[in-house]
């Protein structure tokens, strides 16, 4: 008896080594798969991060050509950007961008679609998506895009001004007064954005409101080269094309060069002065 008892503790102990020695080698084996995941994990994060900052480089290297204007350089890398990966974001905008400056308006419509779909919520991409269907007179699309970048920022420059304008091409210029009015609470001292209201105002037929207001605001604020623009339309639409001519001269030294081009472009305005020849 003493004999079998004997054999059975050794047939246990030698069960119980076998189990342990089969334990410590599972998890040595645990232990080297763990560390291959981690190390296969690492050389993963490695190529990713060497993609990013291939991206990078290219997306650089394809603006830098945009700006100096070697267009056909920075197609190829905007190309060669979009075969790294067809979902990068900026790329098929600033794609987008180089067509619409170069006045290829059905390309940039293209590029800014594929854009929006890899990058729903860009502001710049929705502003341009709005200016191209205003090109294309589809002002219904137009005027989504820009809600949209409003929706993002209430007071977007852009998409303010260019939403009254479709407005007033849509001869709903109370609506482009709403715009603009909400707009100016918040922005009291752009005097751009003031001028256009007062446009709007003077294509809902608020003549004698906005001659007032002009007239009063001139004498207090006689440097102010916009007031002087509202003023020219006023004196045109009383057939005075003299008094409109010195307005018309004053407010070019004074209102900045850039934006005195943007606020010449106001459709009355610019009927206005072809009609009288001083466009």
């Amino acid at each position: 008896m003493k004999k079998y008892l004997i054999i059975l503790t050794c047939l246990v102990l030698g069960l119980l080594g076998f189990l342990i020695s089969g334990l410590f080698y599972l998890d040595k084996e645990i232990q080297e798969i763990k560390g291959f995941l981690a190390s296969d994990q690492r050389i993963s994060e490695m190529s990713r991060h060497y993609q990013k900052l291939l991206e990078h480089f290219v997306l650089l290297k394809a603006k830098e050509g945009v700006q100096t204007g070697r267009y056909d350089n920075a197609r190829m890398d905007f190309d060669k950007l979009l075969e790294l990966n067809p979902e990068v974001k900026q790329a098929n905008y600033e794609m987008a961008l180089m067509a619409f400056k170069q006045n290829d308006i059905e390309s940039a419509m293209v590029y800014a679609l594929a854009e929006e779909k890899v990058n729903e919520w860009a502001i710049d991409n929705l502003v341009l998506l709005g200016t191209l269907f205003t090109l294309n007179k589809d002002y219904v699309k137009a005027e989504s895009y820009f809600e949209r970048v409003l929706q993002s920022e209430a007071f977007h420059f852009e998409a303010t001004n260019n939403l009254a304008e479709i407005y007033r091409m849509k001869n709903e210029p109370s609506k482009a007064v709403s715009k603009l009015d909400a707009y100016l609470l918040a922005n009291k001292n752009d005097d751009f954005m003031r001028f256009k209201l007062y446009m709007a105002r003077l294509s809902d037929g608020e003549v004698d409101g906005v001659a007032e207001r002009t007239f009063n605001y001139l004498n207090d604020n006689p440097k102010n080269g916009y007031l002087h623009l509202v003023a020219v339309c006023l004196y045109l639409l009383k057939d005075d094309a003299d008094s409109a001519s010195k307005h018309l001269a004053i407010s070019k030294t004074l209102v900045p060069a850039a934006r005195f081009s943007m606020a010449i472009k106001d459709e009355l305005l610019k009927k206005l002065l072809i009609g009288a020849g001083l466009h």
